[in-house]
Formats: structure tokens, sequence, C-alpha cells
């Protein structure tokens, strides 16, 4: 009687099992990658999740930045912005000296913090500069903890490439400008190349996306019109929810119209669908 009921309780095992193993929950898998077209502008509920539930995140070529990994490196990107009437607003340079001193006061200024303890010390050591901006690398004073590297890269706009921004982390100072109104692109020609990497360079680095999880552009494509140049990014932004919450997704398109002449950035955004993700 002893081996049957122990053989019993070994067949409620298996079969307890088995359908623990069938009812997995969609969370526990991860999906492949999803393959878009370029220019693609249609895209399943299929697409949408399985772009939002792998590590898919962005289309080849997208711009990125190169910053420094490892398991005991923090690297992060801070844009200056100026103060004005307690509201921060946008700032731009052509001069590597003035953005210098922009960049040493905030540093004086953070060095000045108390206690000592919570606010180690940077120290800028390394400076760069590219078509976009000025770049100043600091690091943490490392007296405490050797082994750990916390870098911070300043960065100053270059008004050749942004003559303004009023849009996402920089403050509306001119209420008389439409909602849509974004900024100024003042490198010259505007073209269908230097507007896509305009916009992807705004989505994911000023506009603060290379370090948010939620969002993931599933194309992104420029169309060349008489004075001016649009460009789409079709993306989703996601609410995760908690126990017993669903996620809730969204897909947007977001069109950008750049003006040949003036180099005026507009936006317009259209949300095309709302999806349900894993309930958990």
């Amino acid at each position: 009687m002893k081996t049957k009921c122990i053989a019993f309780i070994f067949l409620v095992i298996v079969a307890i099992a088995g359908c623990v193993q069938q009812q997995e929950k969609p969370s526990d898998i991860m999906p492949p990658a999803p393959t878009f077209q370029s220019a693609q502008a249609v895209f399943s509920d299929e697409d949408i999740l399985n772009s939002v539930y792998s590590d898919y995140n962005l289309p080849e070529a997208f711009y990125q930045d190169n910053l420094d990994k490892g398991d005991k490196i923090y690297d992060a990107i801070y844009y200056e912005r100026q103060q004005e009437n307690n509201k921060w607003i946008f700032y731009c340079t052509d001069q590597l000296g003035a953005a210098k001193q922009f960049v040493d006061e905030d540093v004086a200024n953070y060095n000045k913090q108390e206690p000592a303890e919570f606010y180690p010390d940077r120290f800028i050591i390394e400076t760069n500069e590219n078509d976009k901006f000025f770049e100043f690398k600091t690091i943490e004073d490392q007296t405490k903890s050797s082994d750990i590297k916390y870098y911070l890269r300043y960065r100053v706009h270059k008004c050749s490439y942004l003559g303004d921004l009023q849009h996402g982390m920089y403050y509306k100072k001119d209420n008389t400008l439409p909602d849509n109104y974004v900024g100024v692109f003042t490198q010259k020609p505007v073209t269908t190349e230097n507007v896509k990497e305009l916009v992807e360079f705004l989505w994911y680095s000023a506009f603060g996306h290379y370090n948010t999880g939620g969002s993931k552009v599933l194309s992104s494509f420029s169309e060349d019109n008489d004075g001016f140049i649009k460009h789409i990014l079709f993306e989703t932004n996601s609410v995760f929810g908690d126990f017993g919450v669903c996620d809730q997704i969204t897909l947007t398109k977001s069109t950008y119209t750049v003006n040949k002449n003036s180099g005026e950035i507009e936006l317009t955004q259209e949300e095309i669908k709302n999806i349900q993700g894993i309930c958990r």
C-alpha cells in the first residue's frame, strides 16, 4: 500500500508540473526581436508586442551615444540649460571657452554641496566636441570607492547646429509660439540625411530617451517635400502594470517638419493604436 501511495503522489506531482508548464505566462518567455522595414508604417499587434517584450530597441543605424559600460561603471549625460525666471531654458554657444566656463561653474556648485560623503567632488578628465555639442566628461572622486567609476558627461549645444529648443526638457519661454513648435535647426543645407540625424539625436539624447526603457522606435524615415523635410518616427510608449494590472502600450506616429529656409522644427503626434500587454 505504501508503494502505491508514493507512486500516486509522484504521478500527481508530474501532472501538476505539466499544468504549470502549459500555463506558463507570456512574460516568462522573451519573444524574438522583430525586423522592420526602414520606412514601415503599418504594424500588427504582434509586431508591437514582440518589440516591447524582446531585446529590440531601435532600428539599425539609429543615433546612439557611445557610453562606457561595465559592472562597476556608471556613465550618464547632462545637457546644460540656463535659468531664466526660475525656469530652465535652452542654452547654446559656438565658443569652447564659454562652454567650459558654463560647465566649470556647474561643477564648482556641485562640489560645494554637503555632506561631502554624499556629494563626492567631480573632476573634468576629458573634453570633446562634434558638430552638435561640446562635451566635458567628469569623474567622481574615487577616494572611497576606487573600483567604481561614476562618469557624468556635461554637454553644451552648439548654436551652429541648434539655435533654439523649446520642447521636452527645455521650457517654452515664448508663449506666442504654436504648441507644435520644437526649435530651430541651423545646419545648412537642410537635407533628408541631416534631418534624420537631427530627429534621432533629439529623440534619443537631448530629450532623454537613452535612459527610458518604455520607449522604442519601430521605424524612422524622411520625406523630401517642396520647402521642407518631413521625418517620421513610429514609436511605442509603455505603461507597465503592477500585480493584477495589465501593461498598456501605445503606438504613436511622430512627424517632425523642418523648414528648409528657416530651419524651424515642428512636431505633430498621432496615437495610432492602444493595445493591452502582459497582465501581471
